[in-house]
């Protein structure tokens, strides 16, 4: 049985999006710190191999202090670690993999044509990258030596017709690979081609609000028969999330700052979140003055306004169809309404209709998607 490391997608160097300049310095040191949770990860599960599947930087011009210290992180692992270079970091005479002497345990895959290693009697194949773009399917033709148990270690997109490595069904099903740990895609992922495992582990440390949710990297065992089971380690300790909060009927900035709060629990806030505030509220609200408002409350916040005014709820009211119906009887009781408590309840109950019509979730006191 073996153990394997499978990570991608670390994008050194690259650029916070979303935490405004305050957190730039504490993004990197994050970013470096996960880093070094990967490394203590292969450590303490105790693995035959690391797998790496490219853009370990962000680009191919990385700055060379970003080299280095993924080489000396690098050197804190005892096992073998094999690199398949991505679009973002291809290989080449000027790229961050050329800059520094790696360790002699660390194997860099330096064409697109699929090579040959071991390690502790596994053989581990894999190619990479030396262009930004790929657009032959490197595992076109490709076949695992018969009678071991192989795995294989790529970058690549399963999208037909991608300059990047596409990878195709009938190639993937044909490789007689026990596994193939993937890169390119920032999100969590497994499937299958056949009798094939495949996995993106997803980015290392989300970086940016399309890339929310726990980031890490995937251990996987691959026992004699060559059967493999995948494991997901969340390593990123602050996460990108995005919620949706209802400001119906806010009489003022305080009152929708409080909406904020009662919306995001005290441990969400440690992460980086993002705010759309919906509804129709009954004052001018500004997302700027929010954001300076809440921003010792949060490690880092933004928000959008998706609001509208009162008039807009019943925009579909007299519509023929079932929700036109229902609206023009909501916007008729609110035409006839004496009291505030009342108005806010058809309100309340318009926006409920709206989300339902269009499909999104409608959560605790207005439509929440989390």
């Amino acid at each position: 049985m073996w153990r394997l490391l499978h990570g991608a997608d670390f994008h050194l160097g690259r650029p916070a999006r979303g935490l405004g300049r305050a957190r730039l310095a504490s993004f990197k040191q994050e970013e470096r710190e996960c880093v070094f949770r990967f490394c203590q990860a292969a450590e303490r599960h105790r693995v035959d191999a690391v797998l790496l599947s490219g853009d370990l930087f962000d680009g191919a011009n990385a700055f060379y202090e970003d080299a280095v210290f993924l080489r000396d992180a690098l050197r804190e692992i005892e096992a073998p670690v094999f690199i398949a270079p991505g679009n973002h970091d291809p290989y080449g005479p000027a790229s961050p993999y050329a800059a520094v002497d790696w360790p002699e345990r660390v194997h860099i895959f330096k064409s697109p044509v699929m090579e040959r290693m071991e390690a502790a009697g596994l053989i581990v194949y894999g190619a990479g990258f030396n262009a930004s773009k790929q657009e032959r399917p490197i595992l076109r033709g490709f076949r695992a030596e018969k009678g071991r148990v192989s795995v294989g270690v790529l970058h690549g997109d399963r999208s037909p017709g991608s300059p990047y490595n596409p990878l195709l069904r009938e190639d993937i099903a044909a490789s007689g690979l026990a596994y193939l740990a993937l890169g390119h895609i920032h999100a969590f992922a497994r499937f299958s081609e056949g009798a094939v495992p495949c996995c993106y582990p997803g980015c290392l440390m989300g970086g940016g609000f399309d890339e929310t949710g726990p980031k890490g990297a995937v251990l996987v065992t691959v026992d004699d028969d060559g059967r493999a089971e995948m494991e997901f380690l969340p390593l990123a300790r602050r996460e990108y999330r995005l919620m949706t909060v209802s400001v119906a009927g806010c009489r003022s900035e305080e009152e929708g700052a409080a909406r904020i709060l009662d919306a995001v629990q005290e441990e969400e806030r440690d992460h980086a979140v993002r705010v759309r505030l919906t509804g129709a509220p009954r004052c001018a609200l500004s997302a700027e003055r929010l954001e300076k408002t809440l921003e010792d409350r949060f490690f880092a916040l933004s928000v959008r306004l998706y609001t509208e005014p009162e008039e807009g709820l019943f925009a579909r009211a007299g519509d023929d169809s079932l929700l036109g119906l229902y609206m023009g009887r909501l916007r008729e009781r609110y035409e006839k309404a004496e009291g505030e408590e009342e108005k806010a309840l058809l309100r309340l109950a318009a926006e409920y209709a709206r989300a339902a019509a269009m499909g999104r979730r409608v959560d605790g006191e207005g439509v929440a998607e989390r």
